[in-house]
């Protein structure tokens, strides 16, 4: 299996695989220090995957350690500086050696005033269970080979049909792994328009035979000519959500012939067909322009005829009809037609008082199982948080977040209104999920309830255990601990015109009412010095990879501040994609770590690549130091300024802001779903276990949460 597979799966479902093919055993001493080495990283095993362990051979053995340490360390960040236990361990013609170290280890672990430990002891299997303990760290679950495979094409055929868009960070990865096992990914339906551009070019790439791919594959994943032009804009390296220019590629005749055939039957079946060009109508200008237009009028009749009224501009559209509508019965019927319009057009309804609101609110009742559900629940979130800010935040999406903050003079839509709207999402909602298969004995467990729904993982970085947009999780300090965040990176290769890499991080620290901020960074590292928070000082270059590091005493900061914001900037102007080695995170550390320990993987709560396409500064996450809770908040932007954190603080606040609000959890998800679950009120009566701890089955650190 290659790396990339296994760094997926320990990332998105804490399992890796194991390969049997030998007849001799592992020892017990070869088990305790693979065990430990494990621990040291912050990993643990279950009793299930010990168990097998012990079945694999010497060889074997060898191989799985060495394979997977390595992903262990990189998903940690422990790769950049080698904490091994062992030099060349497990090769076992050394054993003798190593068995001695492996007992001194197990003794000094162990031993306390009132027993002197296992040295003379044989090693058993209840000591290695003592000796390693999973209090504390993540359990890791292992696969064989075989399964390891199946599980991953099935968790990627999830994210193809769930209604998300796939991060950029793993879009190679899907790609690849499609290419070397097709058949494991099969989705049935592709519901977010993104993904299925990605899909089929993941298929036209790698297949000869381009006829096969659109008639046979994917064809039936394209329902309308602005999924075609995505498909187009991702074969020409271009925009995906079609929001920038793109520099569409000549395409071979065969291809072209293939597009064209596809949108001249769309064009002659769909009333709404010179919508869908409008939509992008700058986009297909230039894409008819390479795909020879001219040379096809006979052949693509309604085609041709489509692309002349969209280059003279002789149509209507549903938008100008929507526009010039006074009557609120032919609104409610123009939306109708179109319950998504409908759907984000509610609130605008509700708080016109010339409108009927109980009319407007039975319409939406009869075409609100027609709305996509991730509308449905960011119109919950809507209505949950209308008429409690005084000012509205805006986030502009494209490839990074900008955000923006203005009065809010909207009128307030009363308890009651908003309240049947909610009810009216969740009937539908219930309605929606009752049709799926019966679950039997499904355990819920509270802590879903910090798990803000996934929404929008576009540009969500890989990472261990990185969440979504808005969720919150608790961190267990105690006196004399402290947080450490750490950046890591290296420069660009040396034959790039701008090798040179230097990023910054820094933090920001806001108290209760957003009215003063601190700034802890490279131009102010003694700004935090009242409450012991120091930065490590700013490296320029990282030829060998560099690191930066900034200490907070949480005590002593909450006593002046709420909040710790933590960022990172691209102080050369490179884009976190193209850095070759980059990453973030935080380390909840002990007074140990104050007696010269710069990194230790065991400490790592939270480590994430920074790997965002388009963006060269990033809001990493929060932490509420009140309630000791980390929010996570992953905001990636583009700034062409200075460097100074100072020079940022617009949309730093304001996503925090953002990122406080109500939200739907995963806990509020599951809820929706009872229509189809029976559930059990104890973890040990449960065949499906919901939950972030070591035994859950379905975890919210999945790249696509199963359900959404």
């Amino acid at each position: 299996m290659k790396i990339e597979y296994l760094e997926y799966l320990l990332y998105n479902k804490f399992a890796v695989y194991i390969k049997k093919n030998s007849n001799s055993y592992a020892t017990n001493e070869q088990i305790a220090a693979i065990l430990h080495s494990f621990h040291s990283l912050g990993f643990s095993l279950d009793d299930n995957s010990i168990t097998l362990l012990k079945t694999m051979g010497i060889d074997e053995i060898s191989r799985f350690y060495k394979k997977t340490y390595e992903v262990m360390s990189k998903v940690k960040g422990a790769n950049v500086k080698h904490i091994i236990f062992y030099k060349n361990f497990p090769n076992m013609e050394k054993f003798s050696e190593e068995e001695y170290a492996v007992r001194a280890i197990l003794h000094y672990l162990t031993a306390t005033k009132d027993n002197q430990g296992f040295m003379n002891q044989d090693i058993t299997d209840d000591i290695i269970r003592e000796v390693i303990p999973n209090d504390n760290y993540d359990t890791i679950h292992l696969l064989d080979e075989e399964e390891a495979i199946k599980k991953m094409g099935y968790m990627i055929t999830v994210q193809f049909e769930s209604e998300t868009a796939i991060p950029y960070s793993y879009l190679q990865l899907f790609k690849n792994f499609i290419q070397d096992y097709r058949d494991l990914v099969q989705p049935a339906a592709i519901p977010f328009k993104e993904n299925i551009a990605h899909y089929i070019t993941f298929h036209l790439e790698n297949d000869k035979k381009v006829e096969d791919v659109f008639q046979l594959k994917t064809l039936r994943f394209v329902q309308t000519p602005t999924d075609l032009l995505r498909v187009y804009a991702v074969l020409s390296q271009g925009d995906v959500q079609l929001k920038t220019k793109i520099f569409f590629k000549s395409l071979s005749r065969i291809l072209r012939r293939l597009f064209l055939a596809i949108l001249n039957e769309m064009a002659a079946t769909s009333f709404t067909f010179i919508e869908d060009l409008a939509r992008h109508e700058f986009l297909w200008k230039r894409a008819f322009e390479k795909l020879h237009m001219g040379e096809y009028e006979l052949k693509y009749p309604y085609i041709y005829k489509e692309a002349q009224a969209l280059r003279t501009g002789e149509y209507q559209t549903y938008y100008s009809k929507l526009a010039s509508a006074k009557n609120q019965d032919y609104l409610l019927n123009l939306l109708s037609a179109r319950p998504g319009e409908l759907a984000r057009r509610l609130d605008m309804l509700l708080r016109n008082k010339a409108y009927d609101s109980t009319k407007t609110l039975k319409e939406f009742a009869l075409v609100a199982d027609k709305v996509s559900s991730p509308v449905l629940y960011s119109l919950i979130e809507h209505f949950e948080n209308r008429n409690l800010y005084l000012t509205r935040i805006f986030c502009i999406k494209g490839l990074y977040m900008k955000y923006m903050e203005i009065e809010d003079n909207r009128e307030d839509i009363s308890e009651d209104l908003k309240q049947k709207a909610i009810l009216i999402i969740k009937e539908a909602l219930y309605r929606l999920y009752s049709k799926l298969p019966r679950l039997e004995k499904v355990f819920v467990e509270d802590s879903l309830k910090n798990y803000a729904l996934p929404t929008n993982a576009r540009n969500a970085s890989k990472g261990y255990k990185t969440l979504t947009f808005g969720s919150r999780v608790k961190l267990e300090m105690a006196e004399g601990n402290f947080l450490r965040f750490f950046t890591h990176w290296k420069n660009m290769p040396e034959n790039d015109d701008e090798s040179r890499v230097d990023i910054d991080l820094s933090i920001e620290l806001v108290n209760e009412d957003f009215s003063d901020c601190i700034s802890v960074a490279w131009h102010s590292m003694s700004a935090g010095k009242k409450f012991s928070t120091f930065h490590s000082g700013d490296i320029v270059t990282a030829p060998n990879g560099a690191s930066e590091f900034v200490d907070l005493d949480y005590i002593k900061a909450r006593k002046h501040d709420r909040y710790v914001i933590v960022c990172n900037y691209v102080y050369t102007g490179q884009d976190f994609c193209d850095i070759p080695e980059c990453f973030s995170g935080v380390m909840q550390m002990t007074s140990l770590g104050k007696k010269g320990e710069v990194f230790n993987p065991e400490f790592v709560k939270y480590k994430f690549n920074l790997t965002q396409k388009g963006a060269n500064s990033i809001i990493s996450f929060a932490v509420d130091l009140e309630i000791m809770e980390m929010i996570w908040m992953e905001c990636p932007r583009y700034h062409g300024g200075s460097g100074l954190v100072a020079s940022l603080d617009i949309g730093i606040i304001q996503g925090l802001k953002s990122a406080l609000k109500k939200r739907i959890s995963l806990y509020d998800l599951v809820e929706l779903h009872k229509g189809h679950l029976t559930f059990v009120d104890n973890q040990k009566d449960a065949a499906i276990i919901i939950g972030d701890s070591a035994n859950a089955t379905i975890t919210p650190f999945e790249l696509s949460f199963e359900w959404v």
